[in-house]
């Protein structure tokens, strides 16, 4: 292109918007419109763990009422019953004091170790077999020292096939658990 003059502009460059441009390139594609997802409702969350109304209003009325949410499920074709619980704040404590005394930076240690305390602070019986449970009204050292036995308890079974069978168990519960509590429950209720 040939230098201009000063007031020596072609218009249609000028409108073009940059000197020299053609102005079909600085027509772009116009994408269109994003569209807005809707977005998850309570009962959008219980349907994905696959729970009703009626039993998400379960989980919240022992919630509210007792203080947690305690159910027993049927495992190996019904021949044993295992009864779990919704894990209190002395859970997650202990939980992070034992990862804080562990020192690792495994991912796969940290989940062994979660699924272990997750399952020692839900796990109320098996069979005729009963667990240490901690309660509201226990006083953090009591609680920790629950959390422990059940712990110890449950490191005998871990490696068994029924700790195998307990896995997929407490995380069904735990999301089912999740969901009766997420976003717009109370107003659901």
């Amino acid at each position: 292109m040939a230098i201009q003059a000063p007031g020596k502009y072609d218009i249609d460059e000028i409108e073009a918007g940059v000197r020299g441009t053609p102005s079909d390139t600085l027509v772009a594609d116009v994408a269109p419109p994003v569209k807005e997802e809707k977005p998850i409702t309570w009962e959008d969350r219980l349907k994905a763990v696959g729970i009703s109304v009626d039993q998400a209003h379960e989980i919240l009325t022992q919630m509210l009422t007792k203080g947690y949410f305690e159910k027993t499920f049927q495992i190996y074709g019904g021949k044993l019953s295992v009864t779990l619980r919704s894990r209190l704040a002395w859970h997650r404590t202990r939980h992070n004091e034992a990862l804080d005394a562990l020192r690792s930076n495994d991912p796969n240690v940290h989940a062994e170790l979660a699924f272990r305390y997750a399952l020692a602070g839900s796990l109320v019986r098996i069979g005729s077999t009963t667990f240490p449970v901690a309660e509201r009204s226990d006083e953090p050292a009591v609680a920790s020292k629950k959390l422990d036995q059940a712990f110890a308890q449950i490191a005998q079974i871990q490696d068994s096939l029924l700790g195998q069978a307990l896995y997929p168990l407490v995380s069904r519960f735990d999301a089912a658990v999740y969901a009766a509590l997420s976003q717009d429950a109370p107003s659901s209720f």
